[in-house]
């Protein structure tokens, strides 16, 4: 049996103390990272309470990411999230190299209109996505999403109106195309979630998850949402109020190389609403906003097809979508068109 040298011993003692302080040091070195990678975002800071390294699983966790606008004029921060993991997804490759995992819990994005821009928070700037990218050394491949929240905060005093989606849960496979795939569209996103928290939502997403243009085919369906929760967003733009009545919904979008087309076929059940004109005490509280709208809602629920775009009423969109712009057809304007859907020739 060999014996350990007396050299031999204090090198091991050396090396594991260097194996220790840089294990110790690694979460603030990752820290300070993160964060001035993401506070490179124009107009844009990021804040991190905390890092914690994980060897066995090949990565680190975010604690607490906030990013909120840097001249402090809007309140609520564009995105934020509990606990962001970022791990080494094991036994995965793409060309022989191994790729990433990330896992996001209670992730909320929020936009926000206003009468100013300086208060308004309608986006980030492009680079977001590179800075993202560059917070992990692995091509990603699999993200999951969990208790997210969307939201579309309206401030402008004329029109308030919050629409959001909450408990989202989402989960997108095979984005580096580990599994090779033979097919366009390879990468497959799942996600579910509860419109204005009352309704269900469930979407299917295939993409190609390394066009630098979104390229994807994506089908969604909403069920049972009451009307009235989208009171806040009738009474602004259309000075009604929905008293009952179910929306279900079928939506399919289709882009390529950054160009995409989109169509909703919405449907109505038991709807009734009222007017909330100014002069209601002269013509009194109607119990429909005009006369014959109950054919009207008859005729928006008698669709055979809900998968044909061309039987019974179809909102219709389209536009350009890539990483530096997403622009909608002016001559489609999806708001008025279910406005229209609901009351026909409100403008």
């Amino acid at each position: 049996m060999k014996r350990t040298s007396g050299k031999t011993l204090p090198v091991l003692l050396i090396v594991a103390a260097v194996l220790v302080t840089a294990r110790l040091a690694a979460p603030y070195g990752i820290h300070r990272y993160v964060e001035q990678t993401l506070n490179e975002i124009p107009g844009y800071r990021t804040s991190i309470e905390d890092v914690d390294v994980s060897l066995l699983k090949g990565g680190y966790t975010l604690k607490n990411v906030r990013i909120e606008k840097l001249n402090g004029a809007v309140p609520e921060p564009f995105f934020e999230a509990e606990r962001i993991d970022n791990w080494t997804q094991w036994g995965k490759f793409a060309g022989r190299k191994p790729v990433g995992l990330m896992h996001m819990y209670r992730p909320v994005l929020t936009f926000v209109l206003a009468d100013s821009e300086d208060h308004s928070q309608t986006g980030i700037d492009s680079s977001w996505l590179q800075q993202v990218d560059a917070l992990s050394p692995l091509p990603p491949n699999q993200s999951e999403i969990h208790d997210g929240i969307i939201q579309l905060i309206d401030k402008r005093p004329e029109r308030p109106v919050t629409l959001y989606i909450s408990n989202i849960e989402s989960v997108t496979r095979n984005l580096a195309n580990v599994d090779n795939v033979d097919d366009p569209l390879w990468a497959e996103s799942e996600m579910t979630g509860n419109p204005m928290g009352a309704g269900s939502m469930t979407t299917r997403l295939r993409l190609d998850g390394l066009s630098p243009n979104p390229t994807f085919e994506m089908d969604s369906a909403i069920d049972d949402l009451p009307l009235s929760r989208l009171n806040d967003f009738f009474r602004a733009y259309a000075n009604i109020d929905v008293e009952q009545g179910m929306l279900s919904s079928r939506t399919h979008v289709s882009a390529e190389k950054g160009h995409f087309t989109a169509y909703t076929k919405p449907r109505y059940e038991d709807l009734k609403m009222v007017s909330l004109e100014k002069d209601v005490k002269e013509k009194g509280v109607l119990g429909t906003l005009k006369e014959g709208l109950a054919s009207v809602a008859a005729k928006l629920t008698d669709q055979d097809d809900p998968n044909d775009p061309d039987d019974g009423v179809t909102l219709r969109l389209a536009g350009v979508i890539n990483a530096d712009e997403l622009r909608l057809d002016p001559n489609a304007s999806f708001r008025q068109q279910f406005i229209n859907s609901v009351v026909p020739g409100t403008d």
